[in-house]
């Protein structure tokens, strides 16, 4: 009986003190390059731990191409998305690294084999690349796949998204035609997509125009013949870890409003007085809020009203001349008081009861 509970006993020391934290994941196997890769999953670890994810290019050699780092949530859910705009068309993993990996148990499926293919000959594009600067972006092209189906395009610059993902017209030979007011001259990302995903995507450049061109800025009184679209910006919002945004303003009204789909909360302030915080619609109706700007920096908090809800949120911004995903806008916030997370997983708790009770069993058997 005695060697039983001392074999006990080292059983419920090695729970103790093993790895038996789980992580599991999933990702498409195939990745069109342009697009974005987002991998989700979830896991046994405390909330509030660090984990890293490496892209790895895995044709001939394994070279580090990429590597994220992100924070596991409440409940264990996590989320990390890597770029692939610009990569060759060949096999890739994605892993959890050395240093990290070790702290999982056999049970966790940490690698992801996958393939990045390249469509980009499917699209035709017969607008010029360079282009002189009238506050007008031309796109025009032909699919050679879609025919009259129509086709989904985005287009974005150094300081966020100037022309949302928005469906377009396509006829029976797949020709395409859109102008997108713009403000600035400079580089554009063009991005073109059906419902598979990225098909394409091309840099497109506005030089300036001569000297007597008095191109419409944010703030002016004259404005283009055409309907100025608002600015858009994403990210992952979570009650623990909140999204935060920087829009830049000229002098008029600021509108936000937040995409539809979860209950979000949505907080601004300017940084110099205290934060407004809405939630009008206790459902997954858009929050918004229109304010008087003056040329100022007006900073956003957007999370999600329950605790068991996250995911991604796009912010749609009217009369900004800039969006963007901004860290450091959460200094200008007071951040809601966090629950101290726990860093003992179950299998530790159960893997220390074990051992108690054990214990006090052989010392209950040495006495007789």
């Amino acid at each position: 009986m005695k060697k039983i509970c001392w074999i006990l006993l080292i059983a419920a020391a090695a729970i103790c003190t093993g790895s038996a934290y789980v992580m599991n994941y999933d990702m498409p196997a195939t990745v069109y390059e342009g697009d974005m890769i987002i991998a989700e999953g979830t896991s046994t670890l405390p909330a509030g731990i660090t984990m890293e994810l490496v892209l790895y290019s895995n044709s001939n050699s394994i070279i580090e191409v990429d590597r994220q780092s992100f924070v596991i949530q409440e409940g264990g859910d996590w989320s990390v998305s890597f770029d692939t705009t610009g990569l060759k068309t060949g096999q890739y993993k994605l892993e959890v690294p050395k240093g990290y990996k070790e702290d999982l148990g056999g049970s966790s499926d940490i690698t992801k084999i996958f393939t990045i293919v390249d469509r980009s000959d499917e699209i035709f594009l017969t607008s010029p690349t360079e282009q002189k600067f009238n506050g007008i972006l031309e796109i025009e092209g032909r699919s050679t796949t879609r025919g009259d189906s129509g086709i989904e395009i985005m287009a974005k610059n150094d300081y966020g998204t100037v022309f949302p993902r928005e469906w377009v017209s396509t006829d029976s030979a797949g020709s395409f035609s859109l102008d997108i007011p713009v403000y600035k001259e400079g580089t554009y990302q063009v991005y073109f997509y059906d419902p598979k995903g990225v098909i394409s995507h091309t840099e497109y450049y506005l030089i300036p125009s001569s000297p007597t061109a008095a191109p419409t800025v944010p703030g002016s009184t004259e404005k283009p013949s055409v309907t100025i679209k608002p600015l858009a910006a994403e990210a992952f919002a979570s009650v623990s870890s909140p999204a935060y945004f920087k829009a830049e303003t000229a002098t008029g009204e600021l509108h936000v409003y937040t995409s539809e789909g979860k209950d979000w909360t949505l907080s601004y302030t300017d940084g110099k007085t205290a934060s407004v915080t809405i939630n009008s619609h206790q459902s997954t109706d858009a929050e918004e809020f229109t304010i008087p700007v003056s040329s100022q920096t007006v900073y956003i908090r957007v999370s999600p009203a329950s605790e068991s809800e996250s995911g991604y949120v796009m912010i749609n911004a009217e009369g900004a001349s800039s969006l963007t995903v901004s860290a450091d806008a959460s200094g200008y916030f007071k951040e809601p008081s966090e629950t101290e997370a726990t860093q003992s997983g179950p299998e530790t708790i159960i893997g220390t009861l074990i051992a108690v009770v054990l214990s006090i069993i052989a010392v209950s058997l040495r006495r007789r």
